[in-house]
């Protein structure tokens, strides 16, 4: 009997932790990824992160995998797109980012901008991962290509709850 309900309580256990690991509480980010062509060479790479329980001024460090689908591709750089942060009158920020697969990205928006029919401070920031591609299919890197990669977070001003409601 002491055997039957040990494993009974096991079981529960791992139940009750399966269930806590995937619930909403223990955050929103979710990723896009993104397939595109360029020569020879096909690339998949994380291409958007959403996060819609940010809390402003906080690090957000994000991981950007991609791979070579077909053809060949290599790390060249990873660098902020000209309009870094938007909307660019209200949001500001600061990012910092290491490695080549995953580049490790950490973004922190120090402004967002408020929407006022959603009573939430939204913001975007955004990037390009620049890999060294084989264009011709002879297996050599020919080119630099620029992937984009984009953030979006949303901060809830209504106590009522974590996250913002939906944008119309």
């Amino acid at each position: 009997m002491r055997k039957i309900l040990r494993a009974s309580g096991v079981a529960l256990l791992v139940m009750l932790i399966l269930v806590l690991a995937t619930s909403p509480i223990f955050g929103a980010l979710s990723e896009v990824q993104s397939t595109k062509t360029k020569g020879a060479t096909t690339v998949t790479w994380d291409s958007s992160f959403i996060e819609t329980e940010y809390t402003m001024g906080q690090p957000l460090t994000l991981y950007v995998d991609w791979t070579a689908d077909t053809g060949s591709a290599s790390f060249n750089h990873f660098a902020a797109k000209g309009k870094t942060w938007t909307p660019p009158k209200d949001v500001k920020g600061t990012w910092s980012s290491y490695g080549a697969n995953p580049v490790v990205l950490t973004v922190r928006f120090t402004n967002l901008h408020y929407d006022a029919r959603r009573q939430c401070y939204i913001g975007n920031a955004h990037f390009k991962l620049y890999l060294n591609i084989d264009k011709n299919g002879d297996g050599y890197a020919e080119s630099v290509a620029g992937y984009g990669v984009n953030v979006h977070v949303e901060d809830s001003t209504n106590p009522a709850t974590a996250t913002c409601p939906p944008g119309k």
